[in-house]
């Protein structure tokens, strides 16, 4: 049997320079995330990443907490959409306006589910597929055929895949039938080191867990967990 458990990247570094880095609270979930991978017995024969840099982090974090030697497969299909094009072609401006008012102090958690599911609803209709780099519809074909690659690669492996909410939306997508803006929706509540299980049984892919975070529930700590 094909075990893949699919952790979305810990926490990056919002409104920093670059995003594309752990903070220091991510670098705390990672650890986190590894802790727990050891004391569950989960000893991952593959680590796969997408081709970003907090990918990367998080699992080489949660490794060297376990502690584990495994080199890391870089799969670019597992790469994140660009998210920040999906809401600034719906809403021009939307994240500099974002920007100004976490500057301020202010809370922007309603504000950029907002912008991002307008920016996700204009993108998944399909109507202005030529405003954009990579469509939904193609986007979700290259998470896909990854996944497949990855699975027929390695079977009867367990694999710890680390990636980004926007794969894991297609992959909830594809095996609940849940309809794109629904599927969006959920991939709101996707936890920054949250776990998602598959599993392949009898030649069938089967989702067998979504979205747990019991390794940073057990912190008793409101902050550690994050969204964005």
């Amino acid at each position: 049997m094909t075990t893949l458990l699919i952790v979305r990247h810990a926490q990056a570094s919002f409104g920093a320079a670059d995003y594309d880095c752990l903070s220091t609270l991510g670098e705390r979930q990672a650890s986190l995330l590894g802790d727990w991978l050891k004391e569950t017995g989960f000893m991952p024969e593959v680590v796969a990443t997408g081709a970003l840099k907090r990918h990367a982090q998080t699992a080489r974090g949660a490794l060297a907490a376990m502690p584990l030697e495994r080199d890391l497969l870089e799969m670019p299909g597992f790469s994140e959409f660009d998210n920040r094009e999906v809401m600034e072609r719906a809403e021009p401006g939307v994240l500099s306006r974002l920007q100004t008012l976490r500057a301020k102090g202010s809370p922007i958690g309603r504000d950029f589910e907002a912008a991002f599911l307008a920016g996700a609803e204009r993108w998944i209709s399909g109507r202005h597929d030529q405003d954009y780099e990579q469509s939904w519809t193609q986007f979700r074909a290259r998470v896909l055929d990854a996944l497949k690659a990855l699975i027929a690669a390695h079977p009867g492996k367990t694999v710890l895949l680390v990636t980004s909410g926007g794969p894991i939306i297609c992959m909830f997508q594809a095996l609940t039938g849940a309809p794109d803006s629904k599927a969006f929706e959920a991939g709101l509540s996707l936890l920054n080191c949250g776990m998602t299980r598959l599993q392949v049984r009898e030649k069938r892919l089967r989702l067998s867990s979504f979205n747990a975070a019991p390794h940073l529930e057990l912190q008793n700590d409101k902050d550690i967990l994050t969204y964005i």
